[in-house]
């Protein structure tokens, strides 16, 4: 059994970072070091408890430099390196909460990490935190997706759609609320997306926010024929004490007032 000194897996990550290496997997360490597979994996186990790399899926690790060490990768602004090692060759978007949080929309982010990929991935944990993956098609995955330094990233106006169509996947309607008044966006690239997406209902949702609660984003966009029958504004809420918003449709589970010191914060 080959023994590798600590010093070793020092060397070898400042080796790395000296090449411009950002991360690196578990096949390139045995190849460098000429050791065996368990050998491999241990030295490797060591350098992610002592800080030195993070795990981000099996096989591969991100290098931490000096200055980020005690700051998850997942959790810094190098997101985008770990989710493109977590989610390989798929195409990928990363989408509602965390995309509103990357943004800048919300003040706090979500314990989860969550990107739509049109295969399914084989690993739900990133650097310590919940990796949600969103199956979606191929011809979806980038409508309304922009770069986001490595990675794809839903555009502010698809992050707020498919979180307003959805809105227990980003931890309810008042985060919507939140993400709205604070996005710079374009009313226009809003109802298109929602038309080539079929998120009707999330536009309402969205326009009712922008009208009750006088938030002024989505001043005039134009709303399609609806059905008689009002929908909620937060699904997964029954309750019916509030007020019906007439022109989007939208049924109100309690009084505007409710959410709007989210929008005053």
């Amino acid at each position: 059994m080959i023994i590798i000194m600590s010093t070793s897996g020092i060397r070898l990550v400042d080796t790395l970072a000296a090449e411009g290496c950002t991360h690196v997997g578990a096949d390139e360490v045995r190849r460098r070091l000429g050791i065996s597979a368990q050998a491999t994996s241990n030295l490797l186990a060591r350098l992610a408890r002592d800080g030195l790399v993070e795990r981000v899926r099996r096989g591969s690790y991100l290098l931490r430099p000096l200055g980020e060490l005690g700051v998850a990768a997942v959790a810094s602004d190098r997101l985008a390196e770990a989710i493109v090692l977590a989610v390989g060759d798929r195409d990928h978007r990363v989408c509602f909460r965390t995309a509103l949080h990357e943004h800048g929309l919300l003040t706090r982010g979500g314990q989860r990490v969550q990107v739509a990929v049109t295969r399914r991935l084989f690993v739900d944990e990133m650097g310590g935190r919940q990796l949600e993956s969103i199956i979606e098609k191929p011809a979806t995955v980038h409508v309304g997706a922009q770069p986001h330094d490595i990675a794809m990233i839903s555009t502010v106006e698809r992050a707020l759609l498919e979180s307003a169509g959805a809105p227990r996947r980003v931890g309810g309607i008042s985060v919507v609320a939140e993400a709205l008044a604070a996005a710079e966006l374009k009313p226009s690239v809003v109802g298109e997306l929602s038309f080539a997406l079929g998120l009707d209902a999330a536009l309402r949702r969205l326009v009712s926010l922008d009208r009750q609660l006088q938030i002024g984003k989505l001043d005039g966009i134009a709303l399609s024929a609806r059905s008689t029958r009002p929908l909620r504004l937060d699904p997964t809420d029954e309750r019916d004490d509030g007020p019906v918003d007439t022109v989007a449709g939208v049924r109100w589970p309690g009084p505007v007032e409710e959410l709007s010191e989210v929008v005053r914060r």
